[in-house]
């Protein structure tokens, strides 16, 4: 007897890929959240992506006790959404506002106590890494080039496994252990990690922006550029000059976190205050900043302590794959 002959007239939809056994165990204690109810933030979290998890990278809940600013009475849920395929952005926005609302309803129905609820979005931080790292070439038969190759790989798997998603950290010395492992001519090695959002100026618009980083910012000194933007474009007398924002060299703490804009070329400064930065709170602010294109700018950030950034509430770490770097540095040393 023939078998029949199946062809497919249109292709499937709304499904997702095979589930991760990482993702397994992330996940299923949620599947099973007792009782039906949502009485601590946790099982705002379980009861939410028990219901929409198809919709959902991540998400994470806290009570208004621990806010920043502490709000009584409120429960905030942060939710990753996953971005839907072949949507555009206006589009992704409907699915996720829609997704919320039906999330309140279902809030209204199993909270036990008469919390609040806020979203409050995702943050994403990225995380910029220049390792060095120094090696013995009587050890190895690889070229330095490969080896340099071979230590950027093994970065973007350290980030892949273990940053983007809430609560998740940054650790150096988990990184630098495994580079340490990569080849035995590699007889130790260090990392540079800088923090770093984002900027979206509307061009030739004089705008604020607040920044809020997870961790502490590393106090000014008279040597040190803690803070510093990628290049982006402003113009100046009618010339359109390539331009960063720096803070000022001052060990004094109060001059020392006042933000500039440099002229990339000459060194000048363009504007003396463009906004500050507060070490101890983590936070930038600029004011009247204005670039003259709609180009995103990066703003990077030193972070008082390199060796972990813990990410709390909704901030995510990521990577930026564009700002990492290895360079390896030979010896003739033997341990």
């Amino acid at each position: 007897q023939r078998l029949p002959i199946v062809s497919t007239v249109n292709r499937s939809v709304g499904g997702d890929d095979k589930e991760s056994l990482a993702s397994i165990r992330r996940n299923s204690p949620f599947r099973y959240a007792s009782q039906n109810r949502m009485v601590t933030h946790a099982d705002y979290s379980n009861l939410i992506l028990r219901n929409y998890g198809s919709l959902i990278n991540d998400i994470i809940s806290w009570g208004g006790e621990d806010n920043l600013i502490p709000e009584y009475g409120v429960t905030f849920v942060s939710i990753d959404f996953k971005e839907s395929q072949g949507v555009t952005s206006d589009q992704q926005k409907v699915i996720e506002d829609t997704a919320k609302s039906n999330i309140r309803v279902l809030v209204d129905q199993l909270s036990i106590a008469s919390f609040a609820l806020k979203y409050t979005d995702p943050i994403d931080t990225f995380i910029e890494s220049n390792v060095f790292f120094q090696y013995n070439p009587d050890y190895t038969n690889l070229s330095i080039n490969t080896l340099q190759e071979n230590v950027k790989n093994i970065m973007n798997v350290y980030y892949s496994g273990n940053i983007g998603k809430f609560g998740q950290a940054y650790r150096a010395s988990q990184l630098l252990r495994l580079i340490d492992d990569v080849s035995p001519a590699i007889l130790s090695s260090r990392v540079e990690t800088k923090m770093q959002q984002r900027i979206y100026p509307s061009s030739g618009v004089e705008q604020d922006f607040s920044f809020a980083f997870p961790a502490s910012i590393q106090s000014p000194d008279d040597v040190t550029t803690v803070v510093q933007s990628s290049i982006f474009k402003r113009t100046f007398a009618g010339q359109l000059l390539n331009c960063r924002i720096e803070n000022e060299l001052k060990t004094d703490t109060t001059t020392g976190r006042r933000l500039q804009i440099v002229d990339t070329a000459s060194g000048d400064i363009k504007v003396d205050n463009v906004g500050s930065y507060d070490a101890g709170a983590g936070t930038v602010s600029l004011v009247g900043f204005k670039s003259n294109t709609n180009d995103s700018i990066k703003l990077s950030v030193t972070p008082a302590n390199a060796s972990a950034i813990v990410p709390t509430r909704e901030y995510i770490l990521k990577h930026d794959t564009t700002r990492l770097s290895a360079k390896g540095i030979r010896t003739t040393s033997s341990n």
